[in-house]
C-alpha cells in the first residue's frame, strides 16, 4: 500500500513537472524594481509571469533608453528568487545586468574585457580572473528600490 502512495505521488509530481516544462506561457507584468546608482535612478527591471506555471522572466531598462527591446517579457523563464542584478565594478564605472542564478555567463566588461563567470544559487559570483562582481536578488524588491553600492 505505502508503494501505490509513493507511485500516485509521483506520478502527479512527474505530469506537473512535464506540464511547466512544456508549457505554452501566457505572460503578464507583474512589477518592476527601480535600480539605484549614487542616489539616483540608473534603470528598471521588470519582472514577466507566466499565468499558467508561474515562472518568471526579468528584463533591464537603463534611463535614457526611450524605446523597448522587441523581445521584452520573452526570454527565459525560471524562478523569481533566482533573478538577480549583476554588478560589476570597474574602475570608477558600475555596470549592471539582469540574470537568473545557478548559471555560467561570458561577462564582458569594458574594463577587463571578456571574463567567464558563475553565479551559484545564493548568488556567489566567481569570476575566471578573480574581477570583483556582486549579484543582488530581486525577489524582495519587487515594486520597490535596490539600492546598487
Amino acid at each position: 500500500m505505502d508503494f501505490l502512495k509513493k507511485y500516485r505521488k509521483a506520478k502527479k509530481r512527474c505530469a506537473l513537472w512535464n506540464f511547466i516544462l512544456n508549457c505554452e506561457h501566457e505572460i503578464f507584468y507583474e512589477g518592476a524594481v527601480n535600480v539605484i546608482l549614487d542616489g539616483e535612478v540608473n534603470g528598471v527591471v521588470d519582472i514577466w509571469r507566466c499565468r499558467k506555471c508561474n515562472k518568471v522572466h526579468a528584463d533591464a531598462r537603463l534611463v535614457g533608453e526611450p524605446k523597448l527591446p522587441e523581445n521584452v517579457g520573452t526570454g527565459v523563464m525560471d524562478d523569481l528568487k533566482k533573478w538577480g542584478i549583476l554588478v560589476c565594478r570597474s574602475q570608477n564605472k558600475l555596470e549592471w545586468s539582469v540574470l537568473p542564478a545557478g548559471k555560467e555567463y561570458l561577462h564582458r566588461c569594458e574594463v577587463y574585457g571578456d571574463e567567464r563567470l558563475f553565479i551559484d544559487d545564493e548568488g556567489n559570483v566567481k569570476c575566471e580572473n578573480g574581477h570583483e562582481h556582486a549579484f543582488l536578488f530581486i525577489e524582495k524588491s519587487k515594486n520597490s528600490s535596490l539600492v546598487v553600492r
